[in-house]
């Protein structure tokens, strides 16, 4: 299936909902119904890849008093301040439902987190509502609640089409971004390397937007929005606002304002007020910065009005929003002694990293609310966490054992980051394994062989019941085994492998550093000790990693 059809189908089927559960289609010559009418709003959408739109769907809804409003959702969470209270809410207050389900404007509301059931809420008061989602920063969206009767600007399979449009932009967008992450690999002094792995998405790099007049204005210009850190909001971010105006009246007073739905909805909080005169030639410059964790899709209006409070521009302020419930990338393979620094790049979702020992591929751990634990060196056992991740904030782990890890996000258990981190032995090192026994010891490549210090090899032929020692050149082995052994001649400069009292084989040597007692030593090569090992009944096999062996409790005296 074409990318873009794919992405329509899973729109279709999450927000199938609409037509399922609005009243029969309203008549587009008189929008308007004698009863109470439940409209439906979608918290956001996921693909199967994993990108999220980030955003109520539609963006902005128009209902009658009295009318009931269906959020539907799998991981999110509603939330709706008391009306002329607009500041965004701690994640936390996304884990418990609040103040049931009516909402009069008066007292705030909270769906928990959503699961299969939608959260359906009555809206009883006129007015301009804003919708926020705490586990998605960022993601708002609007009801307007008209008095009980008036007519609807629209219908329910109107909104079906907009929602679609809407979640089909952001999902794009998302998978777009999601195509362009690569892992940062860092190389350290002391050879060992670190990954930088993003969370989430990284957003747009601003919105600019053309400024339209208004009445009988001649106003032109543009608003620009640029992303900038600020440690006052819940993920780190914030938006620089540049706004550039001609076709005023020279020597006029303005005013810029960013507002909810339309020129005349409530004011977005966190945005410092910009003021400005305009110059000779009617030309003004606003200056200002809106604290937000996100631009949200489709419910921001910039308004800029004069000294009678009279709108002269507008425009509206959006942006495709996105998430991703995953590490990009998901899978890393790295070696002993490496470094995994998880980066949170998103604007529009709640994160942290976590590792318990039971985790499974895909799975997550029950615990809401992430709290540090362990140390940043990783050995696999018990388990690891960070803090909750903001914007530009990382955690790292430096690992200190081989082994597949899977990691996932403590926050919520459906939309989580998850991946798996595949630790290889340390680099020039291999791993030998003798049933519960392991370690590692260095490795050269001589040629297309790979060879490791003699020594080392001898020391874990002692640990799997093969008695031996080191005399110069000579490997001195003692055994059980009955079988006969062919002599054979010793060859100069070569190891010798003497098995009770018969010289087995040769194997060459060669001379190279050995990191583990700090100075030249002599290394054989791996494949040489297992045809040597293999004689005498201990069978070994090595894949180029992992030199593995039964333990000493099974080997053959035969």
């Amino acid at each position: 299936m074409h990318r873009m059809d794919r992405i329509r189908h899973i729109i279709a089927v999450a927000l199938g909902i609409f037509m399922m559960i609005s009243p029969a289609p309203l008549a587009l010559a008189a929008i308007h119904s004698p009863l109470p009418v439940t409209w439906a709003m979608q918290a956001g959408v996921q693909a199967a890849d994993g990108v999220f739109a980030a955003a109520f769907l539609p963006n902005t809804i128009t209902i009658d008093a009295g009318d009931t409003v269906s959020f539907s959702g799998v991981g999110q969470a509603i939330y709706i301040p008391p009306q002329g209270k607009l500041a965004p809410p701690p994640w936390t207050s996304s884990l418990h439902a609040l103040g049931g389900d009516v909402y009069d404007g008066v007292h705030a509301v909270a769906s928990g987190i959503l699961t299969t059931a939608p959260y359906h809420l009555t809206f009883v008061k006129p007015g301009t509502y804003v919708c926020f989602d705490p586990l998605h920063p960022g993601m708002e969206g609007v009801v307007i609640v008209q008095p009980t009767r008036t007519p609807y600007p629209t219908d329910a399979s109107s909104y079906n089409a907009v929602a679609a449009h809407e979640a089909e932009v952001d999902i794009a967008a998302g998978e777009q971004a999601l195509a362009k992450t690569r892992a940062e690999v860092v190389d350290n002094a002391n050879g060992t390397l670190t990954y930088v792995e993003d969370v989430d998405l990284p957003d747009g790099e601003g919105v600019q937007t053309p400024l339209q007049p208004l009445g009988k204005s001649s106003a032109q210009g543009r608003v620009t929005l640029t992303p900038r850190l600020d440690a006052s909001v819940a993920n780190g971010t914030a938006y620089s606002i540049a706004v550039s105006l001609t076709g005023l009246e020279a020597g006029g007073q303005y005013v810029g304002e960013l507002r909810y739905a339309s020129v005349t909805g409530p004011l977005v909080p966190g945005i410092s007020t910009l003021h400005a005169t305009a110059d000779s030639r009617g030309r003004v410059d606003l200056q200002g910065v809106v604290r937000s964790a996100g631009v949200p899709q489709g419910v921001w209006e910039y308004v800029v009005e004069n000294a009678n409070m009279q709108p002269v521009a507008a425009c509206s302020i959006t942006a495709p929003a996105y998430a991703y419930a995953g590490c990009a990338p998901k899978s890393l393979t790295i070696h002993v002694g490496d470094t995994v620094v998880w980066k949170e790049v998103g604007v529009h979702g709640i994160h942290a990293v976590a590792y318990e020992a039971s985790n499974t591929a895909g799975s997550t751990s029950m615990l809401m609310v992430p709290t540090a634990s362990g140390s940043h060196a990783f050995d696999g056992a018990g388990s690891a966490s960070s803090n909750v991740l903001t914007s530009n904030t990382g955690y790292s782990l430096t690992f200190d054992a081989a082994g597949v890890y899977h990691f996932a996000s403590p926050i919520d258990s459906v939309y989580h980051v998850a991946m798996t981190v595949t630790v290889l032995p340390a680099r020039n090192r291999i791993s030998v394994i003798a049933g519960d026994l392991s370690t590692t010891m260095p490795v050269q490549k001589i040629g297309k062989a790979l060879f490791v210090p003699l020594q080392s090899a001898i020391g874990w032929m002692n640990v799997i019941g093969v008695s031996s020692r080191m005399n110069g050149l000579n490997v001195v082995i003692h055994t059980p085994f009955r079988g006969a052994i062919a002599h054979q001649v010793p060859i100069d400069g070569m190891a010798h492998f003497i098995v009770n009292g018969t010289l087995l084989g040769n194997a060459f040597v060669e001379t190279a550093n050995d990191p583990d007692v700090g100075g030249q030593a002599p290394y054989v090569c791996v494949n040489d000790l297992v045809n040597i090992l293999n004689e005498i009944g201990v069978h070994t096999s090595f894949d180029g990693s992992i030199w593995s062996a039964p333990p000493a409790s099974a080997q053959t005296t035969t």
